[in-house]
């Protein structure tokens, strides 16, 4: 039996949204940020290009386009490298001796991470990463996050652990 491949409206379209292509999108989705990009909480209205020895302070949000990727380096040396179409916001970020015992957090909206954690103050930094699905958690270790309509991780090294966002 044959399927017939009919093309069918895009359920935005009724309120006068557009899409650029109707394949397997269920929403509209405002113009992607030019690629590797950052929108500051003074700016959230607009993305600003991103340039070598910008610095990221709270609240920051970052994001690549369709052909460009990312690469953060944070005080404590841990690296987060965005592949293209990700976009991803500062949430906590704790430096210095602290970051031993406190977590600092990175909010995943979309797209594909992969953190690799510092060391650089005696001990391991602890990060976490929160997803719409999930929270992942490193300390001194390497991993990397891929968020579509679900999150996947994956541990390069070292530990981390990943629990559903909605357990406590």
């Amino acid at each position: 039996r044959r399927r017939s491949r009919r093309k069918r409206k895009h359920p935005a379209s009724d309120s006068g949204a557009t899409c650029p292509s109707w394949t397997l999108q269920t929403t509209c989705r405002p113009p992607p940020p030019p690629p590797a990009s950052r929108r500051t909480p003074s700016s959230a209205s607009s993305w600003q290009p991103a340039a070598v020895d910008n610095s990221i302070s709270l609240g920051d949000a970052v994001s690549t386009g369709p052909d460009s990727s990312l690469r953060i380096l944070l005080i404590d040396d841990t690296t987060l490298t965005l592949a293209a179409e990700t976009e991803m916001v500062i949430d906590r970020m704790i430096v210095g001796d602290l970051a031993t015992q406190e977590r600092s957090i990175l909010r995943q909206l979309r797209g594909q991470v992969r953190a690799n954690v510092g060391q650089a103050f005696g001990g391991t930094t602890r990060l976490e990463i929160h997803t719409p699905t999930a929270v992942a958690g490193v300390k001194g270790s390497t991993m990397e996050l891929l968020v579509r309509d679900e999150t996947i991780a994956c541990n390069k090294e070292g530990e981390m652990f990943v629990r559903n966002i909605d357990d406590p």
